[in-house]
């Protein structure tokens, strides 16, 4: 991840963000956050799950939940 490289040598943290309307793009989406951050933790600050979903009516709070705590689970280590 050519960000994580930059933010390490600047002192940044970074923030990133995955949208998991899709079932289909959230799952790789969440696979390629996990093989990007590998090695990484220490720059990324927190990962935002579904920032507008709930403004936008995509998600209840609790199915937002649920997302936001796979999110937890399979990238663990990163807020």
């Amino acid at each position: 991840m050519v960000f994580a490289h930059v933010a390490k040598n600047k002192g940044f943290k970074l923030v990133l963000g995955i949208w998991p309307d899709v079932k289909a793009s959230f799952d790789s989406d969440k696979k390629i956050l996990k093989d990007a951050i590998k090695g990484n933790e220490d720059v990324i600050a927190a990962i935002t799950v579904g920032s507008e979903t709930l403004y936008r009516g995509n998600f209840k709070g609790p199915e937002l939940l649920e997302k936001i705590n796979q999110v937890k689970k399979e990238i663990p280590g990163v807020r």
